[in-house]
């Protein structure tokens, strides 16, 4: 068994010895160009960032309202349909 495997390894570093060599082409270097000045973003007023966060909340709120009542029907009905709409939600 020995045998086999060392000729096994004596015949695949003479086959890659034998195999001409793939020419490496050398690494095109990355385009050097300056980053574009973006205009300066006026801060949000205060006014805004409530109207930010009060969606936010909303959107937040319901996320959590419709994934606790897939997990709990998941967990009361134990049923592959009821994992399945668990696993969507969450």
């Amino acid at each position: 068994m020995r045998l086999f495997l060392l000729l096994g390894f004596a015949l695949a570093i003479k086959v890659e010895a034998q195999a001409p060599a793939k020419p490496v082409t050398p690494a095109k270097p990355a385009p050097t160009s300056a980053p574009k000045p973006t205009a300066a973003k006026p801060k949000p007023s205060i006014g805004e960032a409530r109207e930010w966060m009060d969606t936010a909340e909303k959107k937040l709120l319901d996320v959590g309202v419709e994934s606790g009542r897939a997990d709990w029907i998941a967990a009361t009905y134990i049923i592959e349909d009821s994992e399945i709409l668990s696993a969507q939600a969450n």
